[in-house]
């Protein structure tokens, strides 16, 4: 049966995004074939303090959709004052038990099928004030070299 073989960075970012910051993460395509129409949703879980109980609510990305994922994709929910994690800090984060599940939906054009991945980061896998390194870089030849081993590097960034 075929499936997505995804690889999401190991940790989410809180980073610099746009005006104010956003919480990112990447991945990447392992397979040589395209993924086209790919969707992607994340939905986040933590402990409501006033009802102490569960709540989830969908986070709104920069881009849902992409038409398809041949290289890499950060994935970016600006946090606005709209966006649940507005205000919340590392701490609340880690005492909310939050978690970050993420499903990606996409069509492999190899064979010829909807494929998903689901991926899922919990608190204490979200870096802060920290951006992602390019893992894009051009050749000699003028070719594009996408350093995979490389996806989950970032570095630390001023506040």
């Amino acid at each position: 049966r075929p499936n997505a073989r995804i690889r999401f960075s190991k940790n989410m970012l809180v980073a610099p995004f746009q005006d104010g910051k956003g919480l990112m993460f990447r991945l990447v395509n392992m397979r040589r074939s395209e993924l086209i129409e790919v969707e992607i949703q994340v939905v986040i879980s933590l402990i409501d303090p006033n009802m102490k109980k569960k709540t989830f609510k969908r986070l709104d990305l920069e881009l849902e959709k992409i038409n398809f994922l041949a290289l890499s994709w950060t994935v970016n929910h600006p946090i606005t004052e709209e966006s649940p994690l507005h205000g919340i800090s590392k701490t609340e984060l880690l005492a909310r038990d939050t978690e970050f599940i993420i499903l990606l939906k996409a069509y492999d054009d190899v064979f010829s099928q909807t494929v998903y991945s689901r991926h899922s980061y919990k608190a204490h896998e979200v870096v802060w004030d920290a951006k992602f390194i390019s893992i894009i870089h051009p050749t000699e030849d003028d070719m594009i070299k996408l350093q995979v081993d490389h996806v989950d590097d970032y570095e630390l960034v001023q506040k």
